[in-house]
């Protein structure tokens, strides 16, 4: 009877360690920028295709403004010389304006006056996620992109800027393979 008790105290500790371990990698930088994105940047906003551009704009919720900024477009061989960014309450759309015509969808970037749930300008980056985890990408000293997922089944991330204290200066949520 002892030998059958103490298999069960084991059982419910190797649970236990199963869970914290579940709960350990739900923190994963992936999770992060995950949870960030759905349930604080775009949460209730379901993008199904980012090629209908107008339907993607009227989808991230009422336009507060519009300015249209001179900007050095290359992207995958299309090229341009402006962006339309446009304004919503918790976030600017960056449209690349193509040399012939048409528009892409580009980013959402985020307001550097507004507080977030993570990811806030000025902050310094390791609040945020572990410089040194998994789903990270340091493009240089300055520059990082974190994956994770929009939807559960698109591709996302956040890249973020940092000055030289790698305090954040500037976050963009990229959706899908742009």
């Amino acid at each position: 009877m002892k030998a059958s008790w103490i298999k069960i105290v084991l059982a419910m500790l190797c649970l236990c360690l199963a869970q914290a371990t579940f709960s350990e990698e739900q923190m994963s930088n992936g999770a992060i920028v995950t949870k960030f994105i759905n349930e604080d940047i775009l949460k209730n906003i379901h993008i199904k295709v980012l090629y209908k551009l107008d339907d993607v704009l009227k989808q991230l919720g009422k336009i507060k403004g519009e300015t249209l900024e001179k900007a050095k477009i290359d992207y995958e061989g299309m090229k341009g010389s402006f962006v339309r960014k446009i304004e919503y309450q918790r976030f600017y759309a960056i449209i690349y304006k193509l040399a012939n015509g048409h528009e892409l969808f580009g980013y959402i970037e985020l307001k550097p006056e507004l507080k977030y749930s993570t990811f806030n300008y000025g902050t310094p980056l390791q609040q945020s996620i572990a410089l040194s985890g998994s789903s990270i990408n340091k493009w240089n000293e300055r520059k990082y992109s974190i994956y994770g997922t929009y939807q559960e089944d698109w591709s996302a991330n956040v890249t973020v800027d940092v000055d030289q204290d790698n305090r954040i200066r500037k976050v963009v949520i990229n959706i899908g393979d742009i």
